[in-house]
């Protein structure tokens, strides 16, 4: 238990890192180490960087910046490789017993009165886990987002004094009493997993994702930035975000990569499915494409950062997992930034499934 009541959890929450660094793990094992070996590697450990990045672990990215570093000078040397694998695979292994940062755990308790909590938005993982703390402490009324705050309004029994100090252990420091009086109402025997169904994912949790993206690489690039979301699907297919975390990391990665240090970085990231098609936006300021013919080549690069940049692997990389699901994607200088364009036929990730609203 860290100060503060709060308390850091296993990397086990983050399957796709774990099944990730499994993955090249097994590709250690491989005997052939070709051109196309060493190319597939770089692909996924700069995946696997990206990912601790947003999910907050901070040793393990630092490790996998190295160890991408190398794998895109390293010449098909069985001697050399082999001698730094053994290196790699320790980082890999420290990644999978790593615990990520800024996740809370809290308690359960009963609750009632009226109360308006506001919860600063850092990570998804903790957000539904303030819901769950406060599903078990209060009767939730309402939950609106306001820029990176969250805003819920709960009816609960408790004095403001002790749901002070009970939320406190969730980062929860501004709660104030909206009424004073006793409220007759039944509380539901489960309130539904606010972030999805069974069968879709409502699209306000896929805007809460976008911003523990965006969280994370200003605390690595020191850089303000202002999102903006618009959807005009209100839900989708469970598979959207699975499929679509990569490609969304990896354009707003490159956003943060290539910004100016002195100007707040916007980004706006627009869904709208028209004409059969479901057409994903992603628009940043402050960096235009100078040489487009070469940006969606295997390392074509203009960055300069040492932290986020994959060496011109990760708009090769998207590109091919988006063609892979039989989607396009294309650029246009736009104004003074670039907006991305992702474009899926619209059956691809829309869901006529009912979902529980934000």
């Amino acid at each position: 238990m860290k100060q503060g009541g709060h308390m850091e959890t296993s990397v086990d929450n983050t399957n796709d890192v774990k099944t990730l660094a499994n993955e090249i793990l097994r590709m250690f094992t491989i005997d052939e180490k070709d051109d196309d070996w060493v190319k597939e590697v770089q692909i996924k450990t700069h995946t696997l960087k990206g990912l601790c990045g947003i999910y907050g672990l901070t040793a393990s990215f630092n490790h996998l910046k190295i160890m991408e570093k190398f794998m895109k000078v390293c010449t098909i040397n069985k001697i050399t490789i082999n001698r730094e694998i053994a290196y790699f695979k320790n980082i890999l292994n420290n990644l999978l017993k790593e615990k990520s940062s800024g996740v809370q755990e809290g308690f359960t308790a009963k609750d009632i009165r009226c109360y308006k909590i506001v919860y600063n938005f850092s990570t998804v993982a903790a957000f539904e886990n303030m819901i769950h703390v406060l599903n078990e402490l209060t009767f939730i009324t309402n939950i609106h987002v306001d820029s990176r705050k969250i805003v819920v309004e709960v009816l609960s029994q408790i004095p403001i004094s002790d749901m002070k100090q009970m939320l406190f252990a969730l980062g929860i420091v501004d709660i104030n009493v909206i009424k004073h009086k006793k409220v007759s109402i039944t509380k539901p025997k489960i309130l539904k997993n606010i972030s999805s169904c069974i069968n879709c994912i409502c699209y306000k949790i896929i805007f809460l994702h976008l911003l523990e993206m965006c969280n994370q690489f200003s605390k690595y690039t020191h850089k303000q930035f202002k999102l903006s979301f618009h959807s005009n699907v209100k839900h989708f297919t469970l598979e959207f975000w699975k499929d679509l975390k990569v490609p969304f990391m990896e354009l707003i990665k490159n956003a943060f990569t290539h910004s100016s240090d002195d100007k707040k970085l916007r980004i706006i990231v627009n869904i709208v499915k028209i004409k059969g098609k479901l057409n994903i936006y992603v628009y940043n300021s402050n960096s235009k494409v100078k040489n487009g013919s070469k940006i969606f080549d295997y390392q074509y690069t203009t960055s300069k950062s040492e932290d986020l940049s994959g060496n011109g692997v990760g708009l090769f990389e998207t590109k091919r997992l988006i063609n892979g699901l039989g989607g396009t994607i294309k650029y246009r200088n736009h104004m003074l930034g670039v907006y991305f364009l992702m474009s899926f036929p619209n059956e691809k990730f829309s869901s006529t499934h009912e979902h529980v609203k934000l």
